[in-house]
């Protein structure tokens, strides 16, 4: 009658009549219910449960011992770390009701969990932007005056065509290197609390991002591997300024990504919308790892001798730019075959506030 009662019901319910296999089972299905007969023939229903709750994995598994005595079960069960109790032979309406509490109760403590984690995740963000805003102000000044020397020694040597000594080179390479890092933090800590909404022309920012892929890039080659297919398009409407930061961060990530292949930044007009699109040719990214896009310090490339540089904070610029600005943001990527981030601006339509 109880398993009756359990498969009326619209659950994936399996029957097992073996304490060996019942364990192995549950260890491996992990079941969101076990009801356990207390007094099933040549089963030790207690111990099985007391084995049950041991497991890491199973330990929060709610239990229920059926066929029960209270007076003479009552005692064992909450010793064996049973959850519920079930008369013999209930009425099937209850064995329906219990076991819809306790689904209940898992999905109420799952949520619980997940909340508790999410806080916690978002305070350990919140030290770490404190970290990483007290590390930028105390570090640009001493940067700027370590730069500036080596940068007129270098001059020097150039202007008089010598040769340029190796530390020199060395030297300016790490205050570069020092230098992206700042320039990390800044696009991660510098969104305005008010997006700044007005009209601009899609080609300008194609154009800025080509002088500042000139300076980023210290390789003529890296920097001619840049291609922009922008032209005609109409007005957009939104945040130049951080629309293009956004575009910054994905064109710096995608040429570190794609070694010697172009990327390309191109758009297509769709009803009122516009969606600017920057494509690499680069390692690609596991659908399996696509949910960890955009969280701080991650990177496609995480092994113990990471092939690329940076703190892996520019598509966590993106993703929280682009929540405050409203933008829908789609990603397509495949391992060895590369990266498309696509971002959807609106068109500029008569009538619209800046």
């Amino acid at each position: 009658m109880l398993v009756q009662a359990v498969r009326s019901q619209p659950w994936q319910v399996e029957t097992l009549h073996n304490a060996a296999k019942t364990l192995v089972t549950a260890q491996r299905v992990l079941p969101d219910v076990v009801l356990l007969d207390a007094h099933q023939t040549g089963v030790d229903s207690f111990a099985l449960c007391r084995k049950l709750k041991a497991e890491h994995a199973a330990r929060l598994m709610p239990i229920v011992l059926t066929n029960t005595q209270f007076d003479t079960d009552s005692e064992a069960a909450i010793e064996a770390g049973a959850d519920d109790l079930l008369a013999a032979q209930p009425p099937p309406a209850e064995v329906i009701a219990r076991v819809r509490l306790l689904l209940r109760h898992m999905a109420t403590q799952q949520a619980i969990a997940a909340q508790r984690g999410a806080a916690a995740e978002d305070s350990w963000l919140r030290y770490l932007e404190n970290v990483l805003h007290n590390f930028a102000d105390e570090v640009r000044t001493p940067l700027l005056m370590a730069k500036t020397p080596v940068a007129l020694l270098l001059k020097s040597y150039r202007e008089q065509g010598s040769p340029i000594p190796s530390n020199i080179e060395i030297s300016l390479q790490a205050l570069g290197r020092l230098d992206d890092i700042v320039d990390e933090m800044d696009s991660l800590l510098s969104l305005p609390k008010k997006p700044e909404l007005a009209p601009f022309i899609l080609n300008d920012v194609g154009d800025a991002i080509v002088r500042w892929v000139s300076r980023r890039w210290a390789r003529k080659a890296d920097q001619q591997r840049l291609k922009i297919r922008v032209e005609n398009i109409p007005l957009l409407y939104g945040d130049r300024r951080k629309i293009e930061q956004i575009l910054r961060a994905l064109v710096d990530n995608a040429l570190k990504f794609s070694k010697s292949d172009d990327v390309w930044i191109h758009a297509q007009v769709e009803d009122r919308y516009v969606w600017v699109s920057v494509r690499d040719h680069g390692i690609g990214i596991p659908d399996e790892q696509l949910a960890l896009l955009g969280k701080p310090f991650w990177q496609a490339d995480m092994g113990t001798t990471r092939r690329y540089k940076g703190l892996g904070l520019g598509l966590t610029f993106v993703q929280r730019a682009v929540a405050q600005l409203d933008l829908p943001l789609q990603v397509a990527s495949a391992p060895g075959k590369g990266t498309t981030v696509s971002l959807r601006v609106p068109l500029y339509q008569s009538g619209m506030k800046f």
